[in-house]
């Protein structure tokens, strides 16, 4: 799985793809695909970045060769690719597992855009539970009114910390 700038060209993810079909023939692999999933919004900056293009590539390679291949391939993404890709990771997957997922929905699809838009309209956050608010600790907390004073504010904490 790789995650690119969102700003790479057709062309980065061209140059991409037949670099890594070439890499995995060298080693005597079959490459499987090359499936771009799409603009998604990342949890967190990855390179001063927010956005990102994610690729997941399957392949199969001979038990012999993994590790040399490996190998290069970091060795191209770190070379070649350093524009342009900001993570990559290789897992290996267990002889029986589906060849068919689930393919997460893209920022930049219709589908995903309808309900982001919803979310931010009226959705509701964290903050926006009916009831009562909850403590670090995750237990209901105490609600306050705005007419209470800073004391009765702190001996209500006090004695839900010490309690």
């Amino acid at each position: 799985l790789m995650l690119v700038r969102s700003e790479s060209t057709a062309e980065d993810r061209a140059f991409l793809e037949k670099s890594i079909t070439a890499l995995v023939a060298q080693h005597g692999g079959v490459f499987g695909s090359f499936d771009q999933w799409g603009k998604f919004k990342l949890a967190y900056p990855v390179e001063k970045e927010s956005y990102g293009l994610y690729i997941l590539v399957r392949y199969q390679l001979p038990v012999s060769t993994v590790d040399k291949f490996l190998k290069d391939l970091y060795m191209f993404f770190r070379i070649k690719t350093g524009e342009f890709m900001m993570r990559h990771v290789n897992v290996r997957l267990e002889d029986d597992a589906p060849t068919v997922y689930l393919r997460p929905e893209a920022y930049d699809s219709s589908k995903a855009m309808a309900e982001a838009g919803s979310f931010v309209k009226g959705g509701r956050g964290r903050g926006d539970r009916p009831g009562r608010p909850f403590n670090s600790s995750g237990a209901p907390g105490k609600r306050f009114s705005h007419d209470h004073s800073s004391e009765d504010v702190m001996e209500a904490v006090t004695d839900e910390i010490a309690g």
